[in-house]
């Protein structure tokens, strides 16, 4: 059984806060990290020989990648690389083509100012892929894809605009399920497993929550998934709570019951 920990690549790089988490994962029952690849701005967090990692700008090498990950195997600790996928600022900047439009023009925006990629770009999955193998061929022992999803009702979805692509559930869902078949694909050879984190509510809801995201149709294609069943995005009434925040056990039990 896994029992991990989330290192974000900050914290890799300092050799200070690093050796004290290798210390404890010596001492205690833990033997999983996961390691930030790629995150929500797009910042790519080691030397990557992926080209258009550099040609976007994205490198931002802070940590030595092959150092790490040799330490760790030396502790018996199981690696999994983290690679945000369609949230990524960076690449929407740099390749606005590619991102989400507005329809009033320029980039679109969710709430909180993030941009995001058009997940049926072919362009964009061949990016995040690139990464992948790259990482599964360095020596991670899973690839961890997270935000592999349309953008969800945090923004002006009524704005967006995907181009002369139709927009509905089961577009989305191939959109979605063929990104992670590809991914599979590529990885075959490599010897390592392949996971994303999905919605918790994809337990619950036989939709695709309008993010692409369906949990059978995505199980088929990754060796684990990875609901995020937090309960403070419930509503209320969910599992019979008023208050879904204060009634953890009761939350995760009635998701994972449902998901069974």
């Amino acid at each position: 059984m896994h029992k991990g920990i989330y290192l974000s690549g900050p914290t890799v790089a300092d050799d200070r806060r690093f050796n004290e988490l290798m210390t404890l994962l010596d001492r205690s029952e833990l033997n999983t990290v996961v390691l930030d690849i790629k995150e929500g701005p797009g910042k790519v967090w080691y030397g990557t020989e992926v080209p258009l990692a550099h040609e976007t700008g994205a490198v931002r090498a802070i940590y030595p990648v092959r150092e790490r990950l040799e330490v760790l195997k030396q502790h018996d600790i199981y690696v999994i690389g983290r690679i945000v996928v369609f949230a990524d600022a960076n690449l929407a900047k740099k390749k606005p083509e590619w991102a989400i439009r507005s329809k009033r023009g320029g980039i679109w925006r969710g709430a909180k100012g993030m941009s995001w990629m058009n997940p049926f770009h072919k362009e964009v999955w061949d990016y995040n892929i690139a990464l992948a193998t790259e990482a599964a061929r360095l020596g991670f022992d899973e690839i961890q894809y997270d935000y592999v999803r349309f953008p969800s009702s945090d923004g002006p979805l009524q704005d967006a605009d995907y181009g002369n692509y139709r927009v509905n559930e089961s577009t989305r869902v191939t959109a979605i399920t063929e990104f992670l078949a590809k991914t599979r694909k590529e990885l075959s050879p490599l010897d390592v497993a392949l996971s994303a984190d999905v919605f918790g509510f994809t337990t619950v809801r036989k939709h695709d929550l309008g993010i692409g995201q369906k949990i059978e149709t995505i199980a088929r294609e990754v060796d684990y998934v990875c609901p995020m069943v937090y309960p403070s995005h419930y509503p209320p009434g969910f599992a019979g709570c008023e208050n879904p925040a204060k009634n953890p056990r009761k939350v995760i039990s009635e998701s994972l019951r449902c998901g069974a």
